[in-house]
């Protein structure tokens, strides 16, 4: 199976498969709504980002069928959906056994 030039570009693919560099820039998305989480997802492909992380616990009104549909949908980049729980403590350790996340393409 032949991968297309495009998909070896889109994840930085060099002759042979190899990856030009590893490194790829993630931006947390946070915000109240996901009209918000739109236009910063916009804002996150323009500056450079190569993915984003939804962080859909930063929502106030959460309706995973609806939301997480209109996101994908909505996302420029490729998506990392993720829900921290309000036990998880300290903040800022990026993943915990009380995380939700999955990717999507």
């Amino acid at each position: 199976m032949a991968s297309s030039p495009s998909a070896a570009a889109a994840v930085g693919m060099g002759s042979g498969g190899v990856r030009r560099n590893p490194t790829l820039i993630c931006t947390p998305i946070m915000a109240d709504s996901v009209d918000k989480m739109a236009i910063l997802m916009a804002e996150a492909k323009s500056v450079g980002a190569d993915l984003v992380e939804i962080r859909l616990d930063s929502l106030k009104d959460f309706n995973p069928n609806s939301d997480i549909k209109t996101l994908i949908l909505h996302s420029p980049l490729p998506t990392l959906f993720t829900y921290r729980c309000l036990t998880c403590i300290p903040l800022f350790v990026s993943f915990s056994f009380f995380d939700f996340s999955f990717y999507f393409f």
